[in-house]
């Protein structure tokens, strides 16, 4: 079974938003890359949600439509694709 990049792969890679999207098994890393994995999933929920009314591009319902296509089984970066119409590194 295929579990996706190692924390240590996405952090050497200096990718961030990878990391938010693409990280598997968290409870098994360390309580920093944890920690580091909560604030960029924070920040990068409220930045599509809410960032509409701070005057950054509304993604709100492009957020969702990701959302479902990672529900339904779809590979993180083709749902980016499809949901974003921009790769994630398009997005960093």
């Amino acid at each position: 079974m295929d579990v996706g990049p190692s924390e240590h792969d996405l952090a050497e890679r200096g990718r961030p938003l990878a990391r938010v999207l693409g990280g598997t098994e968290v409870l098994r890393w360390s309580s920093h890359a944890i920690g580091a994995f909560y604030a960029q999933s924070w920040l990068l929920t409220h930045y599509l949600h809410w960032g509409g009314r701070a005057g950054f591009p509304d993604r709100s319902k492009q957020m969702l439509e990701y959302l479902t296509l990672v529900g339904n089984g779809v590979d993180v970066e083709v749902a980016c694709a499809r949901a974003f119409d921009a790769s994630i590194e398009q997005l960093e």
